[in-house]
Formats: C-alpha cells, sequence, structure tokens
C-alpha cells in the first residue's frame, strides 16, 4: 500500500481537523519511502518501540503520543534524541494520532463505553462536528453514557479489571451504584465538571491531581495515564488490520512508567 493511503487510511478515523490547538498529530518523522506493508503501533515513541519498528521490519510507526509537542533542536542525546535517530537511520517514517484519536466518540477512544454498552451518550467537550459516514456526529473530549442496568461499584471494578489493571487505580470519593458513567482516556482532570453536568455518578479518567481532587463534583477513579490509552491504542491497532488485510500490523505493547510497591518493600528501618 501507498504510504500516502496508509495516511489516509488512519485519518478516516483521526481526521487531523480534529486535532487540539495545542496538539502536534500528524506526521512526525518524514521518509523516502512511498509505500508500506507493515505498520508497526504503539502508545509511546520510546527508543525501545523504535527498535523493535525497525528489527520486525516496519515501514511505519504509528504511535498514539506524538513524538514532541514544542519544537526543538536535537541538541542533546536523551530519548526523543535517540528515538529519531533511530527512525531516520531506517528510512522509517512516524506518525502520531494523538487529540485526532481522542476527540472521535466514535472509534478506538470510546473502546470503554462500547465494552461496558454504555447509551445514550455525550460527548463532554464538543468543539467539532465531523461526519464519518452516517451523519454529523459531535466531536470532542470524554464521554458519558447510561449502562444498561445500575452496578453495584463492586461489580463494575471486576468488570473493568478485567480489562485493565486497576491495582494502583486511586479513587476520590465512594459512589454505591453506577447508573451514568463518564470516562476519559489519558488526562481528563480538567472535565469533572462537565461528567457532572452530564448526570454521571462516577468519572473515569486519569491523571488526576491534588488540588482539582479536593473540589472534585463527583466520585472519579483515576485509573491512570496509561491503562486506558494502551487498550485504546491497541483497539486501533486491530481496527486498521480488519480495515486493510493486505497490510501486516503490529502492535508494540509498551509498559506503563509507574509502577505499585509490593507488599514487604519497605526496610526494617523504615516500617512503622
Amino acid at each position: 500500500m501507498l504510504l500516502a493511503d496508509c495516511i489516509a487510511l488512519i485519518e478516516r478515523t483521526a481526521p487531523l481537523s480534529l486535532a487540539a490547538e495545542w496538539d502536534h498529530s500528524g506526521m512526525q518523522i518524514a521518509s523516502d519511502r512511498t509505500s508500506v506493508n507493515c505498520i508497526a503501533v504503539s502508545l509511546d515513541p520510546l527508543p525501545h518501540i523504535a527498535e523493535q519498528a525497525v528489527a520486525i521490519g516496519a515501514d511505519l510507526l504509528l504511535t498514539h503520543h506524538p513524538l514532541l509537542l514544542k519544537p526543538r533542536f536535537p541538541n542533546y542525546p536523551d530519548a526523543w534524541f535517540r528515538t529519531m535517530q533511530t527512525l531516520i537511520r531506517a528510512d522509517i517514517p512516524h506518525y502520531a494520532a494523538h487529540t485526532t484519536l481522542d476527540a472521535n466518540p466514535q472509534g478506538p477512544s470510546a473502546w470503554l463505553a462500547d465494552a461496558l454498552g454504555l447509551t445514550d451518550r455525550l460527548v463532554l467537550e464538543p468543539y467539532a462536528q465531523m461526519d464519518f459516514g452516517e451523519g454529523s456526529v459531535s466531536c470532542g473530549f470524554g464521554l458519558a453514557g447510561t449502562l444498561p442496568d445500575p452496578m453495584p461499584f463492586a461489580a463494575l471494578m471486576r468488570c473493568i479489571g478485567s480489562f485493565i489493571d486497576l491495582r494502583c487505580a486511586r479513587m476520590i470519593g465512594s459512589v454505591s451504584t453506577v447508573r451514568r458513567l463518564a470516562v476519559c482516556p489519558g488526562s481528563g482532570s480538567d472535565l469533572a465538571q462537565a461528567a457532572a453536568d452530564a448526570g454521571a455518578d462516577l468519572f473515569i479518567t486519569g491523571d488526576m491531581k491534588y488540588h482539582p481532587a479536593l473540589e472534585a463534583p463527583l466520585p472519579i477513579l483515576d485509573a491512570g495515564h496509561f491503562s486506558l490509552e494502551h487498550v485504546m491504542i491497541e483497539s486501533f491497532a486491530a481496527q486498521l488490520a480488519s480495515q486493510a488485510p493486505e497490510l501486516r500490523i503490529e502492535f508494540l505493547p509498551s509498559d506503563d512508567p509507574f509502577h505499585c510497591l509490593e507488599d514487604g518493600w519497605m526496610p526494617s528501618c523504615c516500617a512503622r
């Protein structure tokens, strides 16, 4: 498949017109390649991901997060430099579908809403209209929807825990039964009030900070930035594979940079 056709396939779900003003979605590293047989897909453009892309013979690296959000000189051999160096040496282009993917309420960003069967959905922060083939829809960040049946909080957590690792999740407030749920993959702390206004009993997102947590207008589950988006980009890889069976789509798993401290980690001298 031509590289231009691969980009068009990606942008069918994640059109550049949906990019937030502060974002840098789209082509990150150019290449002289014109055809693509294998696309490596991952959450972050890290050096080891770039090396894996080279090792599997990828012709394009697609990630959710961009290489950079602000331009800078390649004047220091950090992780960003090593990723760029690896891909340029191998002549592998790099494309990022960041907020362009987040803002499509009918795409992989809605994977948890789809898995839980949420109905009566609305976008928490609409900022664009888009026609994906079935009429104009409001696009933007976060979704709220109603569960098929109200669920006890513990049962809902068991269900969600079958999709993502909740061992390091943090809870703000409490709720006994959830009827309406709001979700924003990645960092959605600024959407808490919109989630409350949408009638949500619980908001699931990542990267909640201390002061916003103090003022939270509803119960919030901070599931971490990584977990919700890792499944989202894996879902996007599966979607692309189904849409273009002639391509080899290889999903390269990432690791959460945070980890939970295991029982017994603390030295005896520090134990209380």
